[in-house]
């Protein structure tokens, strides 16, 4: 048995300390860091830790503890340090394979909740999210769902979910694993929506050629002549810890969702919908081409809560 000796560290002692060498580097979120990590490594509340400053950290907790501040210091995102990050109310599993998860992103989900309320499918509604990542966007919308006992037609959906990256469909398929698989009775696993995953770039898994109702899109867009000045922005750093290959993109960040858009219009129910997660630089642009590649379909532009203009929505 290891036996862990106890530091001459209390756990207020090492707030503190933290927050001090977190603010002298200039990052805002201190305080929230430094409970973050402080809670993720004693397994324990921020209630727990209110009540116990006084408690001293074990050498093991005090040592993982540095070493976590210190990749903090270096701008390491809070996500990668602690594998987790919060999406719609839910705990996604992160690592440097998928992006994190942006509250942004959240608008995606809520659309294709109020498709799906307002079109009640009789007969098999087929979704496809694009560019999944962690898996975040589809696992979420499947979990809403299953909550929606209005909806018995979910039966009549079906779910599926792409991305180029392998290593990032295997973080998908762990979160899908967790959230979904694990989070279910075994009487209820089998009428559980299932998501089947592709290993596709957009659409050359065969496997995807087939219409669907709703296809939703997060794909990269930010513009790559922006990478290093991005980079030098006090509100992004840390950017670089993230896969560039699923941030950025040529034609001033617009090519792989213009691609996107032209493949899309072959696999595209009648009535079905498209929503796109777009960068408000290309948007004006990306827009025009929607509308020459989808000339009879009802095509939006919707702002974020930041009043940016942020999703393309495209109804065929």
């Amino acid at each position: 048995m290891t036996i862990q000796c106890e530091s001459k560290m209390t756990i207020g002692k090492f707030y503190q300390k933290a927050v001090r060498e977190l603010k002298t580097a200039g990052i805002k979120t201190a305080e929230l860091d430094a409970k973050v990590l402080l809670k993720f490594v004693l397994e324990n509340d921020e209630t727990f830790l209110l009540m116990h400053p006084e408690m001293l950290l074990t050498n093991y907790q005090f040592s993982k503890l540095k070493k976590l501040v210190k990749r903090r210091l270096n701008n390491e995102p809070i996500a990668y340090l602690t594998s987790h990050k919060e999406f719609f109310g839910y705990d996604f599993f992160v690592n440097k394979n998928v992006l994190i998860p942006r509250p942004e992103s959240e608008f995606l989900v809520e659309q294709a909740l109020k498709i799906l309320k307002s079109q009640v499918p009789s007969s098999e509604f087929r979704v496809l999210d694009i560019g999944t990542g962690s898996g975040c966007i589809i696992i979420s919308l499947v979990l809403e769902i299953e909550k929606l006992t209005s909806l018995p037609a979910y039966k009549l959906m079906s779910f599926s979910a792409s991305d180029i990256s392998k290593k990032a469909l295997a973080v998908a398929k762990k979160n899908y694993k967790q959230l979904i698989c694990h989070s279910v009775s075994l009487v209820d696993r089998e009428e559980s929506p299932k998501i089947r995953f592709y290993h596709s770039d957009l659409f050359s898994n065969r496997l995807l050629h087939k219409k669907y109702d709703l296809i939703i899109a997060n794909l990269p867009y930010v513009p790559k002549s922006t990478q290093y000045s991005v980079l030098s922005t006090q509100d992004l750093k840390g950017i670089e810890f993230e896969p560039a290959e699923a941030i950025f993109a040529n034609d001033n960040g617009a090519a792989i969702i213009k691609k996107f858009l032209t493949e899309a219009k072959k696999y595209l129910n009648k009535n079905g919908t498209v929503l796109v997660e777009l960068d408000p630089r290309n948007a004006i642009s990306i827009n025009n081409f929607a509308r020459k590649n989808y000339p009879t379909a009802k095509i939006e532009i919707k702002k974020d809560l930041a009043g940016l203009d942020r999703y393309l929505i495209v109804v065929n």
